[in-house]
């Protein structure tokens, strides 16, 4: 058995690889990759996410010490199952280790007998440490035992189960192993853009969101060593840099200082990150000038209502109202202003819905490039929201992982759903809450598509338009075609995605690029970290 760790991020979707997708790197993988090398391991990272056989791309390479798999949740955990079980009959002895956020908020589910083939060990928490001592353990023939936040089966199949997650630690001062990325090209680096994280956590308690859940607390790299990681991503040609931290501006002392060694760096960098409408708005016009001369050049607010009494029932601790001021002095600085609205939130009336999305035409006004992403409410397990669905009888708890892994499309006419009539309740509120925010979307949000589709589509804005102004949603045919339409082209893309991870579809997609006339587009980045493209 060689000295390797083979690290795994499986699919997310079922429409991936997509060439027409770039990625933000699988930090996950990565993040653990610096300390078992440093403890004279070798590691491979494999994104099944781009890589999309991994069986063929794991020929010649001899069993590992053991299989790890980062899982975050719904969908994957299907991908990362079905992988699982094809890389045991190559490996029949090789430990599989599983983290990530579903295992660590979840793992009486991921212990149960039934998963036993393919789910030799759980690890719950921050995996830096964990990885490292699994990985020394297992390679000296070791039990496991004492371990924190690890359960394990010996080799009799018995579980000796530690439930409690690892003690939450530092971040790694060590850049992310980015060169372990094997396809490059297939992310965002082909644009000059990487993902990165200065800090994790969040100390807040926003009743639908896991990371407090997970974290419970906000764990910031040291602003010197951000800054030479910063110099060391610029020196690989990247020109962007996205944080991917859960709440970027949870200390202000430490985003202004940060601020101020990247300017004082003169790296040239531009960067994006979020925060919460408290937070930003506590920096004045000056202080966010100085972020904006230091490179930032956009903020993703987590809005998610405009209506107070939701944002209170939500745990969101802000002022809705605060959003207006601070879409006024983004405009007065420059700086791009972006929110995330969540559709569907349980304590939201179809009238809160109508006023809170009303509320983003006076945002508009004041932020006229406004970007708005939509998200379909859907609390992770041990949320405050989750367990109150579950208190009402809305959800049971599910018992097995199956059952969980149903749960990520809520679609309502499962049976563990509690009594039907609360059922029918939830989805028919659902349905018109999606209706709402799909008229208002086609209202004023959607761009006009050229030709014969803009008459058409001239005529379903003044439909939607007219809806809105009058509350009409009773009877939403348009839209219940435009779902119908909808899934069947879902459908067919899965499918034709499918049908690329083949073999013979691989094979044909490789020979009409090749054919294709023109050079092939690169980046100096991924010349960087392995030389060519």
């Amino acid at each position: 058995m060689a000295d390797t760790v083979i690290l795994i991020f499986p699919r997310v979707e079922p429409d991936q690889p997509d060439p027409e997708k770039l990625l933000g790197f699988p930090l996950a993988p990565l993040v653990l990759a610096p300390p078992l090398q440093r403890a004279g391991f070798r590691v491979r990272v494999i994104d099944e996410n781009v890589t999309p056989r991994v069986q063929d791309a794991l020929q010649g390479e001899e069993a590992p010490i053991y299989v790890g798999f980062s899982v975050i949740g719904g969908w994957q955990i299907r991908a990362a199952l079905a992988l699982a079980r094809k890389l045991r009959r190559r490996w029949p002895r090789v430990p599989f280790v599983w983290g990530g956020w579903s295992p660590t908020l979840l793992p009486e589910l991921w212990t149960q007998d039934e998963l036993a083939p393919w789910v030799d060990v759980v690890a719950r928490g921050r995996g830096e440490d964990l990885a490292v001592a699994i990985a020394e353990r297992l390679r000296a023939g070791a039990s496991l035992a004492g371990l924190p936040g690890v359960a394990w089966r010996d080799a009799d199949g018995r579980l000796h189960a530690g439930l409690e997650p690892a003690p939450l630690r530092e971040l790694d001062p060590v850049l992310p192993a980015y060169e372990l990325i094997e396809r490059p090209q297939a992310y965002i680096a082909s644009q000059g853009l990487v993902n990165y994280f200065s800090s994790y956590g969040c100390p807040h308690r926003c009743g639908f969101c896991g990371i407090p859940v997970a974290t419970r607390t906000f764990r910031p790299r040291a602003n010197e060593v951000v800054i030479e990681h910063l110099r060391e991503l610029r020196s690989c040609g990247f020109h962007t840099v996205l944080f991917f931290d859960d709440n970027f501006f949870t200390s202000k002392a430490r985003v202004l200082d940060l601020a101020r060694r990247i300017a004082a760096a003169e790296l040239g960098l531009s960067w994006y990150c979020n925060g919460r409408v408290d937070q930003v708005l506590a920096f004045d016009d000056a202080e966010l000038s100085e972020l904006v001369r230091a490179g930032l050049r956009s903020i993703n607010i987590g809005y998610e209502t405009g209506v107070q009494r939701v944002a209170d029932a939500a745990q969101k601790d802000i002022q809705v109202g605060d959003i207006y001021e601070l879409a006024a002095r983004f405009r007065r600085v420059g700086l791009h202003l972006s929110l995330n609205f969540m559709v569907g939130l349980p304590e939201e009336t179809p009238e809160e819905l109508h006023a809170s999305l009303d509320t983003l035409h006076r945002i508009h006004a004041l932020q006229p490039n406004l970007d708005v992403s939509w998200y379909l409410f859907l609390p992770p397990p041990g949320t405050a929201s989750y367990e109150r669905l579950i208190r009402d009888g809305v959800l049971a708890r599910p018992r097995t992982l199956r059952e969980h892994m149903r749960l990520d499309t809520l679609h309502l006419e499962l049976p563990w759903y509690g009594p039907r009539t609360r059922r029918d309740v939830l989805r028919e509120w659902r349905g018109r809450s999606k209706a709402i925010a799909w008229a208002f979307w086609v209202a004023w949000v959607a761009p006009r598509p050229p030709g014969l589709r803009g008459l058409a589509f001239d005529g379903l804005r003044r439909l939607s338009r007219w809806r809105l102004a009058r509350r009409a949603f009773r009877l939403r045919l348009e839209h219940r075609l435009f779902t119908l339409l909808f899934r069947v082209r879902t459908a067919a893309r899965f499918a034709w995605c499918a049908w690329r991870r083949t073999r013979l579809g691989e094979v044909l997609r490789l020979r009409a690029r090749s054919s294709a006339p023109g050079p092939r587009p690169s980046y100096a980045p991924l010349r960087s970290m392995h030389g060519s493209t």
